[in-house]
């Protein structure tokens, strides 16, 4: 266990993962907050983006550490909503959707994971869910009225035919 602890604080959590896999076939091996907080570290170190990182098979590499760091702590936001960026970098806007949709009930004044569901469902073409979501951004701390925000209203305005509304948010 200790060598699974050294590997995690040095972030070499490939090593650190494969150590603590091992100690459940040991006998005495224990379940215990400790061991899962150490696994949850090496998941986590594992499902973090790099820089370039848009290479299908890495993005699916780190869906699957950040599923299994979800398992072990459900409510942790950095995981979940990197989780959420994860898919919609895949193209996978269903699960993009149900994990943003998640954090955004759990925690609703978070204002880039609210502001993330706007963006996928744009992206999903739910333009009606899109413009339910970035209209209550205006109530949240931390917004801002920038271009980025003001192209998803024009999208999800476009995407619903209200090209009145739309005009006032477009580009200048």
């Amino acid at each position: 266990f200790a060598l699974g602890l050294v590997y995690n604080k040095a972030k070499r959590h490939k090593e650190a993962l494969d150590v603590l896999l091992s100690l459940k076939d040991i006998t005495g091996y224990k379940d215990t907050p400790t061991f899962r907080k150490q696994l949850y570290i090496a998941y986590t170190g594992l499902g973090q983006f790099e820089a370039g990182a848009n290479d299908p098979q890495k993005i699916k590499d780190i869906i699957f550490y950040l599923e299994k760091a979800r398992t072990l702590e459900p409510t942790i936001y950095n995981t979940i909503h990197n989780l959420g960026k994860a898919y919609y970098m895949l193209g996978d806007l269903d699960n993009a959707i149900a994990v943003y949709e998640s954090i955004a009930q759990a925690v609703p004044q978070k204002y880039d994971s609210v502001f993330a569901l706007g963006i996928v469902y744009n992206k999903a073409k739910k333009y009606n869910e899109a413009l339910g979501v970035l209209l209550t951004l205006k109530d949240i701390e931390g917004y801002n009225d920038t271009p980025n925000f003001r192209k998803q209203l024009y999208m999800a305005y476009t995407g619903l035919g209200q090209f009145e509304a739309a005009a006032k948010y477009a580009a200048k």
